[in-house]
């Protein structure tokens, strides 16, 4: 049995019109806002056709474990579940805030000591000279390596 999303483009469609009025107030050509449609009524078919292809895990009441839960979350629990090593992965955790590609590319080219120098520096807000306490190095050299960690970053940008 097919499943069917008529009401999901009708509501479009009215959207669509409130849009194109908008559109037209503000100045935009008939073709700037049959792009936006057409870009809008594409990722509505993708959308709708995850949903036609997708299958809820949720069942009935009846169906449900002594716990509540759907009798398939405990039987395929592991192959469901990813574990990973979070220590590692969130030490730099700043890094996937990154938006520009220039400045995540070199931050990535980094080594590990010179992201925990960043990470102190900028995340940590430790001064120069607690930074050069923590690792144990000179101040002046804390600073030498900082400043030119912030020429490359800055050229990056």
């Amino acid at each position: 049995m097919g499943v069917y999303f008529a009401e999901e483009y009708r509501q479009f469609e009215k959207e669509m019109l409130e849009r194109k009025k908008e559109y037209r107030e503000s100045g935009c050509s008939e073709q700037d806002f049959l792009e936006y449609y057409t870009m809008r009524r594409k990722q509505l078919n993708r959308d709708l056709a995850y949903r036609r292809r997708t299958v809820s895990l949720n069942h009935r009441t009846e169906d449900m474990d002594s716990d509540g839960q759907n009798p398939l979350y405990s039987d395929y629990l592991s192959a469901l579940s990813v574990e990973m090593d979070l220590p590692s992965v969130h030490k730099f955790w700043w890094i996937d805030q990154i938006e520009n590609p220039g400045l995540l590319m070199t931050l990535l080219s980094f080594s590990d000591e010179e992201l925990t120098l960043i990470d102190m520096s900028v995340y940590q807000g430790l001064t120069q000279k607690a930074i050069a306490k923590r690792t144990g190095k000179d101040q002046s050299s804390i600073s030498r390596k900082l400043e030119t960690l912030y020429k490359k970053l800055k050229k990056s940008l």
